[in-house]
C-alpha cells in the first residue's frame, strides 16, 4: 500500500496503530495479524488486503512513526518565533516522538532490534527529510541576519550534524522520556544562543 494512500486511509491508519500497540506490547513474535484486525475493529481479510503479512505490517507501522514524527517537526518549524522556542519544538517533534514511542512500551525496542536494519533505512530517510528542512529554515535566519553559524566554528551543516546526531546520544542510559526532552530542549537553547551571539546581548 502506498504511504499517501495509508495517511488518507483512516481504517489503514487504525490498523497501523493498533500494530504498532501489539508489537510494542506483544513483541513481534506475539502479533498476530488476528489480534491486529481485532484491535483495529477489522476482519483479517482487511488487514491482508492491505498488508500481505505481519513483516510488511511491521514496516508499515515503522514507516508511519516515522512519517509522524517528520510531519510534526515540519510544522514545528512553520512556527515563527525565538529560534530557541523553534528548535525546541522540532527536537521534542521529532526525536521526542521516537524516543516515546520506543521507552513507552516494553518491546518495541527489542522488536526494532530485530529489524533493525529496515527500521534504520526507514529512519534514515527520516532525517534526511528533516536535515533539509532544517536547513531551509536555519538558512532563512541566516540570510536574514538573526543566526550566525561561524560563531561557533562551524557552517550551517556543521550546526545541522550537531542537530541531527546529538539527540541519538542524549537518550541514554534511561527510557525516562521527560528527562530525555529535557534534554532534547536544553540541547536546542543551547545551540540558538550560540548561533545568536553578539544579538543576544
Amino acid at each position: 500500500m502506498s504511504e499517501n494512500i495509508e495517511k488518507d486511509d483512516p481504517t489503514a491508519r487504525r490498523i497501523l496503530a493498533a500494530a504498532l500497540r501489539s508489537f510494542g506490547h506483544q513483541g513481534f513474535k506475539g502479533t498476530t495479524m488476528r489480534s491486529v484486525a481485532q484491535a483495529a475493529g477489522v476482519s483479517r481479510p482487511t488487514v491482508y488486503a492491505r498488508y500481505a503479512n505481519k513483516e510488511v505490517l511491521f514496516a508499515a507501522v515503522v514507516k508511519m512513526v516515522n512519517r509522524d514524527a517528520v510531519a510534526a517537526a515540519s510544522e514545528a518549524l512553520k512556527a515563527d518565533g525565538e529560534l530557541s522556542a523553534v528548535l525546541e519544538a522540532v527536537l521534542v517533534a521529532y526525536f521526542g516522538s521516537h524516543h516515546r514511542q520506543t521507552y513507552s512500551m516494553p518491546h518495541i525496542g527489542a522488536v526494532l532490534e530485530i529489524y533493525e536494519a529496515q527500521a534504520r533505512e526507514v529512519i534514515a530517510q527520516g532525517h534526511l527529510i528533516l536535515r533539509q528542512r532544517l536547513g531551509a529554515f536555519l538558512q532563512h535566519r541566516i540570510d536574514a541576519g538573526e543566526i550566525h553559524p561561524e560563531l561557533v566554528g562551524a557552517g550551517l551543516d556543521g550546526v545541522l550534524d550537531v542537530l541531527m546526531m546529538a539527540p541519538t546520544g542524549l537518550k541514554r542510559p534511561d527510557g525516562d522520556s521527560v528527562a530525555y526532552e529535557l534534554r532534547l530542549k536544553v540541547l536546542a537553547r543551547m545551540v540558538a544562543a550560540s548561533l545568536q551571539g553578539d544579538a543576544q546581548n
